[in-house]
């Protein structure tokens, strides 16, 4: 795995929790 797709990975797993966090916050 390059350290390219560490990060693309990271950015991923990042703008998940964001994701839920903001569905957590409209509620």
């Amino acid at each position: 795995m390059t350290l390219d797709d560490e990060i693309k990975e990271k950015i991923l797993q990042l703008s998940d929790s964001l994701l839920i966090i903001d569905s957590w916050n409209s509620i």
